[in-house]
């Protein structure tokens, strides 16, 4: 018992080159997406760690638990929502140009 030959022919055939240029357009597409993740997780992240740090830190100094905290994730998502919404125009911009 073996692999039919119809099956290896077709497994082992070449992909024309439309295909190959469509796989390079889609691995295109595919890193602009991991960027776009990775960007947006730092700029989430980035800001919420270091605003609730300050936040902490400032309301153990002045004893006003939990407000200035509650501002520190105040600001931060007001920062991330701008870095975001700019970076965001700018990337829609890059996949259009890859149309």
């Amino acid at each position: 018992m073996g692999i039919p030959n119809d099956l290896v022919d077709n497994f082992s055939e070449q992909k024309p080159a439309q295909n190959r240029g469509q796989n390079n357009n889609d691995r295109r597409y595919i890193l602009l997406g991991l960027r776009i993740v990775g960007e947006f997780g730092v700029t989430i992240a980035a800001p919420v760690v270091f605003f609730a740090w300050l936040g902490k830190r400032l309301d153990q100094k002045y004893g006003t638990e939990p407000w200035l905290l509650i501002l520190g994730f105040v600001m931060a998502f007001g920062l991330s929502a701008l870095i975001i919404w700019r970076r965001a125009k700018q990337i829609g911009k890059e996949y259009e140009a890859l149309k």
